[in-house]
């Protein structure tokens, strides 16, 4: 494993390498701030696409057979119709219109996955990422300031790095303790070396102190370890990690680390306003653009009445940005049509992924199950941070892998 790293870290020779490295940046990037992860999406797009138009002609036509190409169509179509049937501002326009560059960086990774190993590439981004995330962190703490001078409230706060830190790990953590967990094929100094990504990934968890992170990522090791060693009679082990997911959630859970239920009352009043939005609009939804607009209009109509919590206590918001809600999200920013594409396209990815899975980087079982579990109360999926990471790992689950074992 660790000279695959350096193999991989070589300087680029072909377009494929310059791609995947490109790629390979993003977790990496998203420590940086939104700048740098947003460029290094659209290059990834960009380069992939001249590569296809001036080098290899064959790539746009064959990319149409891989297994992700129509659900990916069919979701940017929705945004589109979505928009057009809504109405839009210039700035709304090119907002949505914008959302294809997560298209591109997927086909980006998936067409090259055929002649290149991208999984080397791709770990050696999330290395990368976890561990630019645990110095900038540490030295947070420490100094009060980053390595690129962000003050520590950025890594305190529900915004800015810990947010980001915290999705990005509620996939990694899961993924990194799998491989170690299932994998048979790692040397000595191999195990060692994901021992320590486990460390410190679950230690960046427990900092950003988000639940949904926390929930998502128990989530994925308990439904990826039932994926991944269905048949091979380990459903002790399964029973032994979910007992200390409980276990370890109680702990936390009783020693101070969970805030108040405030923020869950806020949440039944957005999914409320927020199935309303899709039932005004079924089919395409209210736009990905125009949700926040929609939701503000309710806050401030005296149609809607604010929700009201068992004790009494009356929530209502003035402002959302997202549903905190994935099948919410989709429904009311783009409809059934919205739902129906996303599903499809992350149904495909993960159908991909175990078609070769013995020789697949084990721990990507636990991917969509982290998908779900971030989704029932946490990011928004047309949001810049959250679908840059979760582009990330469909590509990656996606891929066909050339000489990946």
């Amino acid at each position: 494993m660790i000279e695959r790293l350096r193999m991989t870290l070589s300087l680029p020779r072909t377009g494929d390498q310059w791609v995947a490295g490109i790629a390979a940046l993003l977790p990496l990037s998203l420590v940086v701030g939104n700048v740098a992860f947003e460029l290094v999406t659209g290059m990834t797009g960009f380069l992939w696409l001249v590569q296809s138009l001036f080098i290899r002609h064959d790539s746009l036509q064959r990319i149409q057979k891989h297994t992700v190409f129509w659900p990916l169509v069919f979701w940017m179509t929705g945004i589109m119709i979505s928009r057009a049937a809504n109405g839009f501002s210039a700035f709304e326009l090119f907002h949505d219109l914008a959302f294809i560059r997560y298209v591109f960086f997927v086909l980006a990774i998936v067409d090259i996955s055929k002649r290149l190993p991208v999984d080397r590439y791709l770990f050696s981004g999330v290395v990368a990422g976890v561990v630019w995330a645990a110095l900038n962190t540490l030295c947070a703490y420490m100094l009060g300031f980053d390595i690129i001078g962000h003050p520590l409230s950025y890594y305190t706060e529900k915004l800015n790095e810990g947010q980001r830190i915290g999705a990005f790990c509620a996939f990694v953590f899961p993924l990194f303790a799998l491989r170690l967990i299932a994998a048979k094929d790692l040397e000595k100094a191999g195990r060692l070396f994901l021992l320590v990504l486990i460390a410190l990934s679950l230690g960046l968890l427990l900092v950003t102190k988000s639940r949904t992170a926390w929930g998502a990522a128990g989530i994925g090791i308990i439904g990826g370890s039932a994926m991944a060693l269905h048949g091979r009679q380990r459903w002790a082990m399964i029973g032994s990690i979910s007992i200390a997911m409980v276990v370890g959630g109680g702990f936390l859970y009783f020693t101070g680390y969970q805030r108040g239920l405030a923020s869950m009352y806020d949440r039944f009043w957005i999914w409320e306003r927020s199935l309303i939005i899709w039932k005004e609009n079924p089919i395409w939804g209210v736009g990905i653009s125009s949700f926040p607009k929609a939701i503000h209009q309710m806050a401030m109509s005296t149609d809607f009445r604010p929700y009201v919590s068992p004790d009494g206590v009356i929530y209502k918001v003035d402002s959302a940005s997202h549903a905190h809600n994935l099948i919410l999200q989709l429904l009311s920013c783009t409809g059934l049509w919205g739902l129906l594409s996303f599903f499809w396209l992350l149904t495909n990815a993960t159908r991909q992924l175990l078609k070769d899975i013995p020789s697949r980087w084990l721990g990507l079982e636990t991917c969509p199950f982290v998908v779900v579990g971030i989704g029932l109360t946490g990011w928004n999926i047309y949001g810049t941070f959250y679908a840059n990471i979760v582009m990330f790992f469909i590509a990656w689950m996606g891929s066909q892998h050339a000489d990946s074992s």
